[in-house]
């Protein structure tokens, strides 16, 4: 019996450090009078829009056959950090490390996985895949009055 308590009790302790660890990371950049805000991310990412003022990214990181310190290496050390640089009248927002080695451990490559969400303003609109631009308004004209007439 002991034999038998002693196999599950090895196995509890595997799985759960060998599980699948998780962290979200949030970002937001000021926008400031940027015009274009052109994105260079690693993985997947979206587009979802809010009604902030500036950008905000939130990097869902899940890797899968790590150790929780083989987890805490990679992000100390940068490997899903964004950042974002403003250029004349565009904001670039990109990956600190865009090539990634697969992580490696003596049982096998990990499986990772790294998705984004970009929320941005109301004011800009999705331009392609990877850029957004702010919504032309025209704000020099006075508002045009909308008036219906109903008969009876």
């Amino acid at each position: 019996m002991n034999k038998y308590l002693t196999i599950l009790c090895i196995l509890c302790i595997y799985v759960s450090v060998n599980a699948q660890h998780e962290k979200i990371i949030h970002n937001s950049f000021e926008i400031n009078d940027a015009s274009k805000i052109t994105l260079n991310i690693y993985g997947e990412h979206t587009f979802e829009k809010w009604p902030g003022n500036n950008i905000l990214t939130e990097t869902t990181v899940k890797l899968h056959d790590a150790s929780p310190a083989v987890f805490k290496h990679y992000l100390k050390e940068g490997r899903y950090e964004i950042i974002g640089k403003i250029d004349d009248n565009a904001l670039n927002i990109s990956s600190v490390k865009m090539v990634r080695n697969p992580i490696k451990t003596s049982k096998g490559v990990c499986y990772e996985f790294v998705n984004t969400v970009v929320y941005y303003p109301e004011d800009y609109t999705v331009s392609g895949t990877d850029s957004l631009v702010k919504s032309q308004v025209s704000a020099s004209l006075p508002a045009e009055k909308n008036t219906e007439v109903i008969e009876n």
